[in-house]
């Protein structure tokens, strides 16, 4: 008596929610088959038997509701300068489904799986590519992989603005971060499920530099376990000036950040309603006219240019991302979570090859949020 799986899911592997997660199953109890019961913490969920009494379930849309209760808000402050790493509980989903086979009888066959989601979406390419994190099941970066690499993440860290990197580990543990270039290396400790690692909070708190010094251009940063190497980011460390500062969702799901530049402000404005008065001489004519408001849009423009593959790739998430944020705090402060705004994207073109630098200049639109206006 018991449940077998036609279609299963790695027990030993985190899925992205954001995919579909099938599993098909039946009994091989002989007896007719009414129904198949999933329970997933208070939640019941029922299927019916197919003609060879066998089951379908897909757990994407429960788990999505169950792991985006926040709808992608970021509620992670780092508020300890003694510490750089912060366990994000809204990035990680662990379940477990307990799955019942009732027959005409009354009696049932039960058996139960554990899994483990991260608030992420992988694609059909990439995964027939293989450049997705399967070799390394331990631990991973949250971040876009380098070009037909599956182990070889980057970002860009702009220094005086928070930046963190987001790591996904299978249980707790050490690990011990190495930078090739300077062979200076520092353990951090991390907990099961998801791990905000905080490079710099934007201010002289604390910042990667005092532990593991970051030299201009990229620093290749192996993360081991124990002696061996799991996983390299290459950080970019760029030229960090005054500009708008944002931040992202990315589908591997993490946190992406890039520096951009303001170069244009465009405003419309429509008229709401308005009615028109004229019962009186001219003499005593006044106020004959009422506007009762105005509609206003804003947009604002953001350039940034001669960047390189890799951080193109990196922007080209932010347009589709389902959560963008604009810094307000300056360069070299303290960053909190009240500083940083909600924007939407304007859906458009997004790049332009500079053939002759085999560079990429990047150009945003931003749509601003429905303004206050004072109105009759």
């Amino acid at each position: 008596m018991a449940i077998s799986f036609i279609t299963s899911l790695p027990k030993d592997q985190v899925l992205n929610a954001y995919n579909n997660n099938v599993i098909e199953f039946s009994s091989d109890v002989e007896k007719p088959n009414i129904k198949a019961i999933i329970t997933i913490g208070s939640l019941n969920f029922e299927s019916t038997p197919s003609p060879a009494d066998e089951y379908y379930f897909n757990f994407k849309s429960i788990i999505q509701a169950l792991i985006n209760a926040n709808y992608f808000q970021d509620l992670i402050e780092p508020e300890n300068e003694n510490t750089m790493v912060y366990p994000d509980a809204t990035l990680y989903q662990e379940i477990t489904a307990d799955l019942s086979v009732e027959f005409d009888d009354g009696t049932t066959d039960d058996q139960s799986i554990n899994l483990a989601f991260i608030k992420a979406v992988d694609q059909e390419e990439a995964y027939k590519r293989n450049t997705i994190n399967q070799i390394n099941n331990q631990i991973a970066l949250l971040l876009p992989f380098i070009p037909d690499s599956n182990q070889d993440y980057h970002a860009t860290y702009f220094e005086g603005y928070p930046f963190d990197v987001a790591i996904y580990s299978d249980a707790d543990r050490a690990i011990t971060i190495n930078n090739r270039a300077t062979g200076i290396s520092a353990e951090f400790q991390i907990n099961k499920g998801v791990n905000r690692l905080f490079l710099s909070d934007g201010d002289n708190n604390f910042s990667v530099d005092e532990i593991v010094p970051l030299q201009p251009g990229i620093n290749k940063l192996d993360f081991y376990i124990g002696e061996t190497s799991k996983v390299t980011l290459h950080l970019t460390k760029a030229d960090s000036i005054c500009g708008s500062y944002y931040k992202w969702f990315n589908d591997q799901g993490g946190w992406s950040y890039f520096l951009f530049h303001k170069y244009d402000e465009t405003v419309n404005t429509k008229s709401t309603e308005s009615f028109f008065q004229d019962f009186k001489n001219l003499n005593n004519s006044d106020d004959r006219f009422f506007d009762l408001g105005l509609e206003v849009e804003y947009s604002d423009k953001y350039f940034t240019e001669g960047i390189s593959q890799n951080e193109m790739a990196l922007i080209k998430s932010l347009m589709e991302s389902p959560k963008v944020y604009r810094y307000l705090n300056k360069q070299f402060q303290t960053g909190k979570r009240t500083d940083w705004i909600t924007e939407k994207i304007k859906p458009g073109k997004l790049r332009t090859f500079n053939r002759i630098r085999n560079t990429y200049d990047v150009v945003i639109e931003i749509e601003r949020p429905k303004q206050n206006r004072i109105v009759l």
